[in-house]
């Protein structure tokens, strides 16, 4: 852990020296104690979606890369200890029928990404290691090593069988997002409006309450606003919003309403921020369907021009530039729900390699101790930051596994 810490500080402290004002000026005094405590913090992600990026573009996380958010060398240097990697399942396999051996192909989908994380963890022995605790995350951050997580996003994979929740159980899942972008069989979705089952389904009701029994996280991020109070009226366990922001600031159904943050505080659960500059802010948001609209627009006007239609869209994008988020923007989200839940109720989930656009300055996982800055900044405290940055979720899981009921 020492030769962790020495390696992060000496990295984060090139970074404070090229981004920061000299020493002497008070913002660099201040991210010079930034980077103390995050050193010494254990900075946990609860989503990351690096095995998905994986899936469609390759590449060795042992080394740095060009392109993506994470890397176990960009990890290092941005003081990030533990990640949740999301096994994510994409919609399209939420119908897919069960074949002989009882297994459907998304379950299958979902043993290919699982593959996926254990060739990297075998190929990274010295790098990562698989958590299946949070006792364990505290081991393997300790031995200086990356601690890795597992959560499935989308449960389509549970089929109509429990025994596959049970295996993936077994497997390190820690949480499950029940549903993703399209109503599945257990759930609906905050981004279908189709609403089929009005919330839960029955069996969804089933997998909330052996999802209990199993000491597995319910994930209320992607779900409907009637599914969210549904399972918060069923679930005798502290959930998890593993990737979502605030209403407050971006009016969408995938982000969390006041009422929804207040009733994850009263169940003891956490809320995990989104990074993402879609999650993040209205600006962002209004810039770019001003600009896809005129692009439209242009592309219709000059369909048969195909010089003046490249001068038109350069035009249009000096003109009707896009309007990107910024650290402050999620610091507005992260602050706001501390005020409103308490420190105790809120953490990261950035959501790295899942988003298409990231705010300016959290360009990658180099950057969370940005955020510990401007949460001192605000008088946060070094045990708020502690928090905030890993510790909430570990309790939040602790919770779930010490409720767990095997008879």
């Amino acid at each position: 852990m020492r030769l962790f810490c020495a390696i992060f500080l000496f990295a984060a402290t090139a970074w404070a020296q090229s981004t920061l004002p000299p020493s002497g000026n008070a913002s660099a005094e201040l991210a010079r104690r930034a980077l103390a405590i995050h050193a010494n913090a254990l900075v946990l992600d609860a989503h990351i979606d690096t095995p998905y990026r994986l899936t469609r573009t390759g590449g060795d996380i042992s080394q740095r890369l060009s392109k993506g958010h994470f890397d176990f060398v960009r990890a290092r240097e941005g003081g990030l200890d533990a990640s949740v990697f999301a096994v994510y399942v994409a919609s399209r396999f939420n119908s897919s029928p069960t074949r002989a051996n009882g297994k459907s192909a998304a379950y299958a989908e979902a043993q290919r990404i699982l593959k996926l994380i254990d060739k990297i963890l075998a190929q990274n022995t010295g790098v990562a290691a698989q958590a299946f605790t949070p006792d364990e995350v505290r081991r393997i951050v300790q031995s200086g090593k990356h601690a890795i997580i597992l959560g499935l996003e989308n449960a389509s994979p549970i089929g109509n069988d429990l025994q596959n929740l049970h295996e993936l159980a077994q497997r390190g899942i820690c949480y499950i997002t029940l549903t993703h972008s399209k109503d599945n069989h257990i759930s609906d979705s905050s981004y279908d409006r189709q609403r089929t089952h009005k919330g839960l389904s029955e069996f969804g009701e089933q997998v909330v309450r052996e999802m209990n029994r199993l000491g597995v996280m319910i994930d209320v991020s992607h779900i409907s606003d009637e599914a969210f109070w549904q399972v918060l009226a069923l679930t005798q366990s502290p959930v998890i919003a593993s990737h979502s922001s605030l209403r407050k600031f971006r009016r969408m159904q995938r982000n969390l309403s006041d009422s929804m943050l207040v009733a994850i505080k009263k169940n003891g659960g956490i809320v995990c921020l989104n990074f993402g500059s879609f999650f993040l802010s209205e600006a962002f948001q209004s810039s770019v369907v001003r600009q896809e609209r005129k692009i439209a627009e242009a592309r219709q006007t000059f369909q048969d021009d195909a010089a003046r239609l490249e001068m038109e869209l350069q035009r249009i994008r000096t003109e009707s530039p896009i309007t990107n988020a910024t650290v402050g923007d999620l610091i507005k989200h992260i602050d706001y729900a501390v005020q409103l839940l308490g420190i105790e109720h809120v953490g990261l989930g950035s959501d790295f390699d899942g988003i298409d656009v990231v705010p300016l300055g959290l360009e990658d996982v180099t950057c969370y101790p940005k955020l510990t800055a401007e949460l001192l900044r605000l008088g946060y405290s070094e045990s708020d930051i502690r928090k905030l940055a890993g510790e909430n979720f570990l309790r939040v899981w602790q919770a779930n596994i010490d409720k767990r009921n095997f008879r």
